[in-house]
């Protein structure tokens, strides 16, 4: 496993739009995004529906000083505090982890919000933003429960992003290209 390698930032037109979003919902970052989800949620798929699995569901699992692993108690949120975003850097690398020893390590040693394995192959080849959707918590407890929401609620954050980023007034036509100099 490669660490420590930094990738590209976030392309400059998305990262405005982003900083738009969270200026716009100050308190509540999901109610730039929920109405995008809300035209998803309902759609079919060959595992289920986009719909929350809830809290039952989402569970927690850490690692204390000794090395017991425990689940993590956490209170019942409201439906409006369900979905969050966050936001950071995320660690990036060719394959899922699969350990909360090595998600921990990771977390601590790099002070990423979390981990995924999909960006790490073109982030450096095209301007990109990350948005990418929590369905486990990078243990070997993964389930393909959370898959459809996950992807339905980062696919609603990147549709309100795209929404934020307007086209630039100019006419489109033939490049032009500057005259060499030699």
């Amino acid at each position: 496993m490669k660490l420590g390698h930094m990738f590209a930032r976030t392309e400059t037109l998305v990262r405005s739009a982003i900083q738009s979003i969270k200026l716009k919902a100050y308190c509540d970052y999901a109610y730039t995004f929920i109405s995008f989800y809300e035209d998803t949620r309902q759609k079919n798929v060959s595992t289920g529906l986009f719909n929350d699995p809830g809290q039952d569901l989402d569970q927690l699992y850490d690692m204390d000083d000794k090395g017991d692993v425990h689940l993590v108690q956490r209170e019942q949120r409201s439906e409006s505090k369900r979905t969050q975003v966050w936001y950071g850097s995320i660690g990036s690398g060719m394959q899922s982890t699969k350990s909360i020893q090595q998600r921990n390590e990771v977390r601590d040693q790099y002070g990423v919000i979390g981990l995924e394995n999909k960006a790490a192959a073109i982030i450096d080849c095209i301007p990109v933003g990350v948005i990418h959707g929590v369905c486990d918590y990078g243990d070997e407890r993964q389930n393909k429960e959370w898959q459809p929401y996950a992807a339905a609620m980062s696919a609603a954050y990147a549709k309100a992003v795209l929404h934020e980023i307007r086209p630039r007034n100019q006419t489109y036509g033939p490049a032009k290209i500057p005259a060499s100099k030699y």
